[in-house]
């Protein structure tokens, strides 16, 4: 149910800035929606075609940010772009492409981001810690703003300031591809594993045997769909890792959801028994 309604919001990415704003967009509402959600910035970069929206889940008291995926030109360039750059501590390095994507709308995220915080939480000083009424920020995405989306989330999940030092990031994404190296996914997890406590800041990049211990604790989830080629690029024989933890849909071919089974795997981000063993050849 978590995953449908979420899978929603991702989708309500591809909505255009009317819709969002009054949320009555396909996606916006039905019995497997998330209602009452208000628009603050709706993100969209012509040139990058990219395109997102930051809002505020009144129901859950949460910051939502959503990212679009694939449908352009443009993004099919940036999908294809398998070499990496550094993004965050040394040796730390990202896709190139995917970067770029997010860095197209990172500036109005962020302070998209803080805003909603301000406005969610009762404090009315922005500089004072935010109430318990709004602590935590879901990043979700399909395909390529599933990659946006956990670029985002480690960056916000890594900041100590007083907006975000206490926040949850929560990132649940959907068909998303390999975002980074090894370092990358042990740095990240380490910080979303450990957003929003006390511990926050005493945490640096964790060693790469101890993500699947990390995983698994809510706040890193990723939906892999049975014969979806995107979450099998870029290939691990390059130097990419996959986020932790995936969910595996396996289905067959029918729209009929009652033939649809999950498989909760293994906290390494590239559990053989799951999606990888469909890769072919073996990357």
């Amino acid at each position: 149910v978590e995953a449908n309604k979420t899978l929603h919001l991702a989708w309500s990415a591809y909505c255009n800035e009317t819709a969002l704003q009054a949320w009555d967009c396909e996606w916006c509402t039905g019995p497997n929606s998330i209602p009452n959600v208000n628009l603050v910035k709706y993100l969209k970069n012509k040139e990058a075609g990219t395109q997102g929206f930051v809002g505020i889940d009144n129901t859950r008291k949460r910051v939502v940010v959503a990212y679009r995926g694939s449908k352009n030109f443009e993004n099919t360039v940036q999908d294809a772009e398998f070499w990496m750059t550094r993004f965050g501590p040394s040796g730390v390095k990202v896709d190139h492409g995917f970067l770029s994507a997010y860095m197209s709308v990172r500036n109005e995220t962020l302070v998209a981001v803080k805003a909603a915080l301000n406005t969610c939480s009762s404090s009315s000083d922005s500089n004072k810690p935010l109430s318990s009424d709004c602590r935590s920020v879901l990043f979700t995405g399909h395909s390529l703003g599933a990659a946006m989306a956990t670029i985002g989330a480690a960056e916000v999940a890594a900041k100590d300031d007083s907006i975000f030092a206490n926040v949850e990031v929560n990132l649940f994404t959907f068909g998303s591809p390999r975002v980074g190296n090894k370092e990358f996914v042990a740095w990240a997890t380490s910080n979303l594993i450990h957003s929003g406590t006390t511990r926050k800041k005493d945490v640096g990049r964790v060693n790469n045997s101890t993500v699947a211990a990390l995983a698994g604790s809510g706040s890193l989830r990723r939906m892999r769909r049975e014969k979806d080629i995107v979450p099998s690029i870029p290939p691990r024989s390059i130097g990419y890792r996959h986020m932790p933890t995936e969910v595996w849909n396996r289905h067959n071919d029918s729209d009929n959801s009652s033939n649809n089974s999950y498989v909760l795997c293994n906290g390494s981000g590239e559990d053989p028994n799951c999606g990888d063993q469909e890769e072919r050849p073996f990357f």
